[in-house]
């Protein structure tokens, strides 16, 4: 559970990874090495996606598995995969209407942003597996574009806590939150709602 890999993903990412290790589990390590099928056998109600667990290493590619081996335990027709896709496609169209002509950022272009907008904040000097796996989170589920990334960190910048401007009541260091600490889910969605901004008055 304290996995760093782990951690990155979301709620429902953790969901689907489980569900394809109880697969594996039934199957003697084995699933099909098709994410619309593996949709299908685990009841899912979106496409996992295989390329994301593979890449932190949570399922291996197994270049004896062939087609024919993975038949039976796919048992999903041909045409049950046409209309499976064909399903998806119609799911998808609205999304790749709204982003599929944006850029796909890039890690070192998020790192890049972080240090022009805060200077003064702690600098990246090791891109670990933990921020990779958060800053990907946050560009695939919130943050797509390098405006909406400025934005945020303009937004960052108007905290004095954040900023790490006050000094505690017990005598410790100033907090400044840094690009890993920004990046998690909860860490962000407190940050919208102003949690660590102070309302200024009306005088």
């Amino acid at each position: 559970m304290r996995n760093s890999d782990w951690v990155a993903l979301s709620d429902a990412q953790r969901g689907q990874l489980v569900s394809i290790w109880l697969l594996a589990a039934d199957k003697k390590g084995k699933i099909p090495n098709d994410p619309l099928i593996i949709k299908k056998l685990c009841y899912m109600d979106t496409v996992p996606d295989l390329n994301l667990f593979i890449e932190h290493g949570f399922i291996e590619v197994d270049a004896n598995v062939t087609p024919e081996r993975r038949q039976d335990d796919a048992n999903v027709t041909h045409q049950s995969r046409e209309e499976e896709s064909r399903e998806e496609e119609k799911k998808l169209c609205t999304s790749h209407a709204t982003h599929s002509d944006l850029p796909r950022l890039t890690i070192p272009q998020v790192i890049n942003i972080y240090h022009e907008k805060l200077p003064t904040l702690p600098r990246v000097q090791k891109v670990t597996k933990t921020r990779e796996g958060l800053i990907r989170q946050r560009i695939r589920e919130d943050m797509q574009t390098a405006e909406q990334w400025e934005n945020y960190f303009d937004h960052v910048a108007n905290s004095d806590f954040l900023m790490g401007k006050t000094q505690p009541t017990n005598g410790r260091p100033p907090f400044r939150a840094d690009l890993e600490w920004l990046c998690r889910p909860s860490n962000l969605a407190k940050i919208a709602e102003d949690k660590y901004h102070v309302q200024q008055t009306k005088r």
